[in-house]
């Protein structure tokens, strides 16, 4: 299990200038990490939208591939995802919990 969230989250968080751009947009507080492992709008945005729409793709093929590998079921890996996700989250910017957008 420790292997499949390292692999998720060096996979997910690899390029940098996606990774700038997520990272940007989270500081803003447009976009922030949801409980299901993918990301959510916080303010509405459409180039963060798209980027939203793009990465929570690219995070949904990644996450059915190593559930696949792994014999387990998608939502176990994006329960896993999420946990990690949530802790990787930066001081300041937003996580959804309990259906409302807090602040870390």
């Amino acid at each position: 299990m420790k292997k499949l969230i390292i692999f998720l989250v060096a996979t997910v968080f690899s390029g940098s200038l996606l990774a700038a751009s997520l990272g940007d947009l989270k500081g803003q507080g447009v976009i922030g990490e949801l409980p299901n492992g993918y990301l959510g709008l916080i303010k509405s945005n459409s180039e963060a939208q798209k980027l939203v729409a793009d990465v929570n793709a690219k995070r949904k093929a990644i996450y059915k591939k190593q559930a696949a590998k792994n014999k387990i079921a998608l939502s176990e890996v994006e329960k896993i995802a999420a946990k990690r996700n949530f802790q990787k989250t930066k001081a300041g910017h937003y996580i959804k919990v309990s259906g409302k957008w807090i602040k870390k």
